[in-house]
């Protein structure tokens, strides 16, 4: 089959996209919901029919034509998908033609089941227990700030000095009827 090799088949075309990127389960379950049984024959047909045109030289399970009966959407995306898997499991999946859609609304989507959310929800654990880290730490440094705030300068002390930065006024001599101060720039102030 060359390149431009084009079949309309939705169905096919989801299948096939879908094969290597999901889990057969709720694969199967999401094509048996969205597509009637006519249209899984059908793309049976059209599958079986391309396949017998490439003259494949694998031997490929015993598929029936034809279901019947109850579960007859399950049986048939069951045979489908041996078809496909066998292929695929013989590199012959690339000799297929290319299966398109003609609407993107004519093709399902795949829900995200339980399995698939355990990844999501082992992130969002992480996050949560490196939030509640920050959040005991900025706790620490809160309370640290607020201790900080709320104590004095000593009194007594004639050698207290603040960063030269701030450019604050600090006591440098505390006598009992003066005082002298100087800011961080190394300014003499007296009372």
């Amino acid at each position: 089959m060359t390149a431009a090799s084009l079949v309309l088949c939705s169905p096919l075309c989801f299948l096939i996209v879908k094969l290597k990127h999901s889990a057969a389960k709720p694969l199967k379950s999401s094509v048996c919901d969205f597509y009637c049984v006519e249209d899984l024959a059908e793309a049976k047909r059209v599958l079986l029919r391309d396949i017998d045109n490439i003259r494949l030289e694998i031997n490929l399970p015993h598929i029936p034509a034809r279901r019947e009966g109850d579960n007859r959407a399950t049986r048939i995306v069951d045979d489908i998908l041996v078809i496909l898997s066998c292929l695929d499991e013989n590199l012959k999946l690339d000799c297929l033609p290319k299966y398109v859609s003609d609407n993107p609304d004519t093709m399902p989507s795949v829900p995200l089941y339980e399995g698939d959310l355990t990844v999501l929800m082992k992130a969002i654990e992480k996050m949560e227990s490196r939030m509640d880290e920050f959040r005991s730490q900025l706790t620490a440094i809160a309370s640290e700030v607020q201790v900080l705030s709320t104590a004095k300068p000593p009194e007594d002390s004639s050698d207290v000095r603040a960063n030269k930065d701030v450019g604050i006024l600090i006591p440098t001599e505390v006598t009992a009827g003066s005082s002298s101060w100087s800011d961080t720039a190394g300014h003499s102030y007296a009372d």
